[in-house]
């Protein structure tokens, strides 16, 4: 006998199981030497019931069932009467002492059928538990018997099996029983604060079970608030997980059936994929349920016949994400400024849980012992955050790894400040739109127009490296799809992404993207319109940073230029600019030879940045399989090459002086 069989009260049915064997032996005039159940004899059957205890006096009638607390709680809860409860002791035996099964398949007449039947159920427990089986009846409508599947295509309705729910036996064998992937009853929270959802404790320790919808830009915030109120109401909390892989109605069913039990709160975390599915049977759920739901989501039409409670969850702002790090900075141990906490109060949106686990990261880096107090610089505090701020976005986009400051941009002093003015936008935003009050905020979008190479990604490099942020650069061939609809769901993710990592959006050549809308001539024109009417709206409504980029600023649809905080015009270098780029383009380290002249090559060719860099590249690699270094012929034959590959034929009388190096073999010359 195992010690998990003591914990149940199973001599009841111990007794109705020997006095079903007795029966079945007079009715059959069994044999010794017949096998019942194919391969499980009368002796193996004798010597279970034996080892269960049960003695032939008690074959006569049933006994009483004798109480237990967890059994008679479960009673209580779903109203069940003494006959639900015998079939619900039924269902549990074989998972509690695998000897069951072998005598349930003895009195099945088949080794295969393991579990209790409804034709044994009846036989054992009379007609009325029929009715405690019936399919709307108070077992299986909560779930708590299961139906099993059967490798025969159809089994007779009497011969169909059944099962405890394995969240049920979780509840009562505890560790014996592993749950389902995406469902935890969690530890009660260690959180103190309900935030706005402190109200619902008098409503739901009324009795009302309520779907409560929580919304904003912080869906962690929601959850440790659902932590919080179940530690006050003196719950738990069952957390469900559910992916646009799973089966809803499965584990929404197991979800709240674990909830009941454990007289808990139900919290589900679905994508915005699996919620409408899982929408209709929310309807029917008897215990409180919160469900964070994305603010970009369309949760409202599938949840709109169905009352339900919304609840916001702003995210903190400048001030509030200042003292959230101080408290956790104070919890962690660790010292820094004020200027410190205020710099990365405003630079990075982070949630409160966020701010926690970064602090306590932090701790664990500096190598401190839980007694021990230590410091935290000012950098080391942004890094920190960053870590905390970064997302990944699969294929959508790229992050880009962010090389190049302030340093490394040659561009006009005009353009210099306008960018310059866009960092302490980015960098201050959460001041001027949060505590100024300021309307249309905290979003920030700039549009850089001008022709390629003028440096319109390096200067996105060094404002992203500027306020510690990730950058990523969106890529639009898988972006844009031929299928209706399917771009605002990519669209929708980025977005979503980017907001709650911290990260500046960069659309290259968005063009393609946020081009002018034409004119309604057909269905592909109607529904390229509604994509760029739906970019409109996100753009507005995001809280981040985008970026986009055009080589052509008049190419971008008006609706959106009018939308952007900066739009930045990046010009061609006139020649001084050029002669910077030309030095700065050949790295100090190089082998360059004397008659190198790149103040001729700046006022004579007007490249953009990138073809200079590409140019000087080129230049390179010639020199370097010649085994040379690099000298004015071989830059020359690069420029030329470069020129080509634009469409523009040079004339030899452009190179001037120079022109006689284009076809001419390159002489070893000493390097500078």
């Amino acid at each position: 006998m195992t010690a998990a069989r003591k914990q149940l009260p199973l001599h009841r049915l111990d007794v109705a199981l020997a006095r079903e064997i007795v029966r079945l032996r007079a009715r059959y005039q069994l044999s010794l030497d017949e096998i019942r159940g194919l391969f499980i004899s009368d002796e193996q059957v004798d010597a279970l019931l034996a080892r269960h205890g049960t003695a032939s006096s008690d074959w006569a009638s049933l006994p009483v069932r004798e109480p237990h607390s967890a059994i008679d709680a479960i009673a209580a809860r779903f109203r069940l009467d003494a006959m639900a409860i015998d079939m619900l002791l039924f269902a549990l035996a074989p998972d509690v002492d695998p000897s069951y099964a072998r005598i349930y398949a003895y009195l099945n007449d088949d080794v295969r059928r393991r579990w209790p039947t409804i034709d044994l159920a009846q036989r054992m427990f009379g007609d009325t538990a029929h009715a405690a089986l019936a399919a709307d009846g108070p077992l299986f409508r909560p779930a708590l018997l299961l139906p099993l599947a059967t490798e025969e295509s159809r089994a007779p309705l009497p011969l169909r099996e059944f099962a405890a729910n394995p969240a049920l036996c979780a509840h009562l064998l505890g560790a014996m029983v592993v749950s389902r992937r995406g469902l935890a009853l969690e530890p009660p929270s260690t959180a103190d604060d309900c935030g706005p959802l402190a109200s619902l404790g008098a409503l739901i320790s009324s009795g009302e079970a309520p779907v409560v919808a929580m919304t904003g830009t912080q869906p962690d915030a929601g959850c440790a608030a659902v932590g919080a109120l179940a530690r006050r109401l003196d719950r738990g909390v069952v957390r469900l997980t559910i992916t646009a892989d799973d089966d809803p109605s499965a584990l929404l069913r197991d979800g709240a059936l674990m909830a009941r039990l454990a007289d808990a709160l139900l919290l589900i975390e679905a994508d915005s994929i699996a919620l409408p599915m899982l929408a209709p049977a929310l309807r029917d759920i008897p215990v409180p349920v919160f469900l964070p739901v994305p603010v970009e989501a369309a949760w409202r039409h599938h949840l709109a016949r169905m009352p339900l409670i919304e609840v916001d969850f702003a995210a903190p702002d400048g001030p509030a994400r200042q003292g959230l790090w101080a408290s956790a900075l104070q919890r962690a141990g660790l010292l820094t400024d004020s200027a410190a906490l205020t710099d990365v109060g405003q630079r990075f949106r982070l949630s409160a849980r966020q701010i926690e686990v970064a602090a306590q990261s932090l701790r664990l880096g500096l190598g401190l012992r839980p007694d021990e107090h230590g410091s935290a610089s000012a950098n080391a505090l942004l890094e920190s955050a960053r870590r905390q701020a970064s997302v990944e976005f699969g294929g959508l986009a790229q992050r880009v790894k962010q090389t190049r400051g302030w340093d490394n941009l040659v561009l006009p002093p005009t353009t210099l400040k306008q960018l310059r003015r866009l960092s302490g936008a980015i960098r201050y935003r959460e001041r001027v739109f949060s505590e100024w009050g300021f309307d249309g905020g905290p979003g920030i979008t700039a549009l850089f127009s001008g022709s390629p190479g003028t440096g319109k990604s390096m200067s996105v490099e060094a404002l992203a490296r500027e306020a510690g942020l990730d950058l990523w650069r969106i890529d639009l061939s898988s972006m844009v799809s031929k299928y209706i609809g399917e771009t605002e769901k990519q669209l929708d993710r980025v977005f979503a992404l980017a907001r709650d990592g911290n990260a500046i959006l960069f659309f290259d050549e968005a063009d393609a993207l946020f081009g002018k809308r034409s004119e309604v001539k057909d269905a592909h024109d109607r529904y390229a319109n509604i994509e760029v009417a739906y970019l409109l709206q996100r753009l507005e409504a995001f809280e981040g940073v985008v970026i986009l980029a055009s080589n052509l600023a008049s190419n971008v649809d008006p609706a959106f230029s009018r939308r952007m905080h900066f739009v930045i015009e990046f010009p061609l270098p006139d020649a001084s600019l050029r002669e910077r780029l030309w030095r700065a383009a050949i790295p100090s380290g190089a082998r360059v030879a004397h008659d190198v002249d790149l103040a001729f090559l700046a006022r004579q060719f007007a490249l953009a940045g990138g073809d200079i860099r590409v140019a000087a590249l080129d230049a390179a690699f010639a020199a370097v399989a010649d085994e040379a270094p690099i000298d004015m012929a071989r830059l020359c034959q690069a420029v030329s090459r470069q020129l080509l590959k634009q469409g523009k034929v040079p004339a030899e009388s452009d190179f001037r002086q120079y022109q006689g190096l284009l076809a001419s073999p390159q002489p070893r010359m000493a390097a500078r």
